[in-house]
């Protein structure tokens, strides 16, 4: 995707996931190669159908109380590499830590907390 179309800066984290897949197929992921606010790069070679739901579970370590962040999202693309989730449902509690974990990681926290305040929600 084209980097100007974008309405969130990407993080590079290194937490673990899980991705599960139609409520089926789970996935570990050792770390995710990017985050935002909208979505996230899980990478996995495996052949995804765009459109297909699925659920996110990040696990956090550390100060973060080790409480995971939920989030429901779509599968948008896929490559042999790489999957793309774009997200379309978390709890308020989960976006608070979302936004959190992606504001402190973040190289320029000034421009994550513009981008939390034009877009309150994830959609």
């Amino acid at each position: 995707m084209d980097k100007t179309k974008r309405r969130f800066s990407r993080i590079a984290l290194d937490f673990p996931a899980t991705l599960i897949v139609d409520k089926t197929e789970v996935y570990d992921i050792h770390e995710l190669t990017n985050l935002s606010i909208g979505g996230c790069l899980v990478p996995l070679d495996e052949d995804i159908v765009e459109g297909t739901r699925c659920t996110i579970t990040i696990r956090l370590a550390g100060g973060l109380g080790n409480t995971p962040v939920n989030v429901t999202g779509e599968v948008v693309r896929h490559d042999k590499d790489y999957v793309a989730v774009k997200f379309t449902k978390i709890s308020p509690p989960d976006l608070l830590h979302l936004q959190n974990l992606i504001r402190y990681n973040a190289p320029d926290p000034d421009v994550i907390e513009e981008e939390i305040r034009n877009n309150p929600g994830i959609f």
